[in-house]
């Protein structure tokens, strides 16, 4: 019975030391975030008032502390994460919104952009935005983040670059990849 006893006591400090490094000296988790201090906050990213397309990366940038990320959908709507948690701290932030495209013409989004991912597109990915937007160092953009919350758009006007490895527009539509585009006879 006595080593049972001190089997479980062992056991039950181990846990509770292994739950406290988790945490750093004010509660908070090692990550840096509170996930208590958090808002939410999402938005709608337009290029000349229509939706951005889908794997644009949104990064909100504070002056101080870590960012937080966002991805588009097929209709420009993103919600930001910080680090592991929804949400964002309340604050001014620089922004950007980088569209990574690859030579293959695959958008580059949030998980191919993960260094353990290993995403082979990435190597070949070009921005698309122009640096007044995509570059964290040049943006023109800001936003604030309200005690409460809330939506933050971004109507951009910008023209997407092309990939240098995409061929010159023959005035052909454009057909789905399983396809063919067959000009019309007339």
């Amino acid at each position: 019975m006595k080593k049972r006893a001190i089997w479980c006591w062992l056991l039950g400090s181990v846990s509770i030391v292994g739950a406290m490094g988790c945490r750093g000296s004010e509660g908070v988790p090692q990550s840096g975030v509170d996930p208590g201090k958090l808002v939410p906050v999402n938005g709608v990213v337009t290029l000349h008032g229509k939706p951005m397309m889908a794997k644009a990366v949104v990064t909100f940038l504070p002056e101080s502390g870590s960012p937080c990320v966002g991805e588009t959908d097929e209709n420009g709507r993103f919600t930001l994460r910080s680090q592991y948690f929804p949400g964002a701290l309340p604050g001014d932030y620089k922004v950007a919104i980088s569209y990574l495209v690859s030579a293959e013409g695959d958008p580059q989004g949030r998980s191919a952009r993960d260094p353990y991912a290993g995403s082979p597109g990435l190597k070949s990915a070009t921005e698309r935005l122009p640096a007044e937007y995509s570059d964290l160092g040049r943006t023109r953009l800001r936003a604030k983040v309200e005690p409460q919350g809330g939506s933050i758009n971004f109507d951009l006007n910008a023209t997407i670059a092309k990939n240098e490895h995409e061929p010159e527009s023959t005035g052909m539509p454009v057909a789905p990849s399983n396809e063919t585009a067959v000009p019309d006879r007339q």
